[in-house]
């Protein structure tokens, strides 16, 4: 009897008699002696067909491997194949993993490998792409996070985060002045003063 093919993932080495299955994560396409590994960014889930590069937003590191695995949050990675992802750069979103990253939008700003941006809190600002946010500065408005600080119009102030202490205890200071002259009105003129005999 004439010799015949092993079928597609199943190999027989010289001097077996019959064919033997494939191990999982390997593959043979017929006639194979041995199967193939699986190579990594790769999976081998059907030992009848070659090795199936893993799709942009996946990767595996290691050899025979029967499954991808999806990037991880704050990484991505756009090309198949690949055994690893690549963190999201700063001041960009990598909400799609799969995807190249996009600059994050002004108001809003993010760190390196995190995957979506944050918006800006009051009273900061950025123009987009940004690691941070920028506090405003002393004579200047930011009522809109997504543009620089404006310059606070004639007879207007801004006087900052120590300014606006500052202008708290003068404000507290001349409610006591006032306290203390209408104190010492009443006294004067509401007969708590007397006359000694």
């Amino acid at each position: 009897m004439s010799p015949v093919a092993c079928l597609a993932g199943t190999y027989s080495p010289s001097s077996q008699t019959a064919c033997t299955p494939c191990p999982s994560g390997s593959y043979a396409l017929g006639g194979a002696s041995e199967c193939e590994p699986c190579p990594s960014g790769h999976t081998c889930v059907d030992p009848t067909v070659a090795a199936v590069p893993c799709s942009p937003g996946e990767f595996t590191s290691g050899m025979n491997s029967t499954e991808c695995y999806p990037c991880p949050s704050g990484t991505y990675q756009v090309n198949p194949g690949q055994t690893s992802c690549l963190e999201c750069p700063i001041g960009q979103t990598c909400a799609d993993p799969s995807a190249v990253p996009s600059d994050c939008l002004a108001g809003t700003y993010s760190q390196q490998g995190v995957a979506a941006c944050s918006p800006c809190t009051p009273g900061k600002w950025s123009l987009g792409a940004s690691k941070k946010c920028s506090a405003c500065t002393v004579g200047h408005q930011c009522s809109d996070a997504t543009s620089a600080p404006v310059a606070c119009p004639a007879g207007w102030v801004s006087p900052g985060r120590f300014g606006y202490f500052v202008e708290y205890l003068g404000v507290y200071n001349i409610f006591i002045v006032v306290f203390l002259f209408s104190f010492l009105y009443y006294i004067q003129h509401a007969g708590w003063s007397h006359k000694v005999e």
